[in-house]
């Protein structure tokens, strides 16, 4: 069987470097190392413009021979620490969004890897095209927080939203994550009011029990108005260790990152975050 390749994108910051160090702890942890591998990607955003950034042409043979100079220092260090994880590194030129698209394109990764600085509610300074670009990447994206040291992964959530179409639900991403992290799976069905109301609802929640009733997962369901702080407030109770999402342009994704749900966003700054897709 074909190793299944993970992108971890580097730009040798410490965010990215700890994000490497979470999914190699893990892929160690699980001994997935004879089915796994890892793409060291550092993507060299070359300016669109050299007099707007200031930059003259001739220096950028330089600045890439030291980015190519990082990138072997990072690959030396992750072989000299995980020799047991097959690694690769390359450096390619380009815009970050088309560069990482056509990788995904190319290798057909299992996961992305990125690491996110500072705090998730700093995110909230990212513009709308990188959240999306996140959103709509047609690869699974683990956020993995500056924050987050820890890679033993024992519990995992799931926010399930139910208005969704049942044939938009990543079922089968879901079991392969339990099936690699041997966690437990807790469903996380956050109703509204004007929720309740609608038929298809129980139709869909059964749908959900029916598609996932081998992995046994832990249903839990909460009636809350606010459902990033509904989610917020559910991980610190039970302690759950990787928040598993379906980001669409209308949902809990989006609303994660909304300005009015900063502070519920700080309950989990040490939490990576999972986006699959169906």
């Amino acid at each position: 069987m074909p190793m299944s390749t993970i992108i971890v994108c580097t730009d040798f910051s410490y965010p990215s470097k700890n994000a490497l160090t979470y999914i190699c702890k893990l892929i160690q942890e699980k001994e997935r190392w004879n089915d796994l591998k890892i793409k060291l990607l550092h993507i060299f955003d070359l300016p669109t413009s050299y007099s707007g950034e200031g930059i003259a042409l001739t220096t950028i043979p330089h600045e890439m021979e030291h980015a190519e100079e990082q990138l072997n220092d990072e690959l030396d260090w992750v072989n000299a620490e995980y020799p047991q994880i097959s690694v690769e590194a390359e450096l390619v030129t380009g815009n970050i969004h088309e560069s990482l698209l056509d990788q995904v394109a190319e290798l057909t990764p299992s996961l992305v890897v990125i690491g996110a600085g500072g705090r998730y509610s700093d995110l909230l300074s990212w513009d709308k095209e990188i959240l999306g670009f996140i959103r709509d990447l047609p690869a699974p994206i683990l956020v993995v927080p500056v924050r987050s040291t820890s890679s033993t992964i024992k519990k995992i959530a799931f926010a399930c939203n139910l208005l969704h179409h049942s044939d938009k639900i990543p079922f089968k991403a879901v079991k392969k994550v339990i099936e690699i992290t041997e966690a437990q799976l807790h469903i996380l069905f956050v109703t509204t009011p004007s929720m309740d109301k609608k038929p298809f609802i129980k139709q869909n929640e059964q749908i959900v029990y029916e598609q996932l009733q081998e992995i046994k997962p832990d249903y839990h369901t909460i009636h809350e108005t606010n459902i990033v702080r509904a989610i917020s407030q559910f991980i610190k109770n039970e302690q759950i260790d990787l928040l598993c999402l379906a980001p669409r342009k209308h949902g809990t994704w989006q609303a994660l990152f909304q300005r009015d749900n900063a502070g519920s966003l700080v309950k989990l700054d040490a939490l990576p975050i999972l986006a699959l897709r169906s």
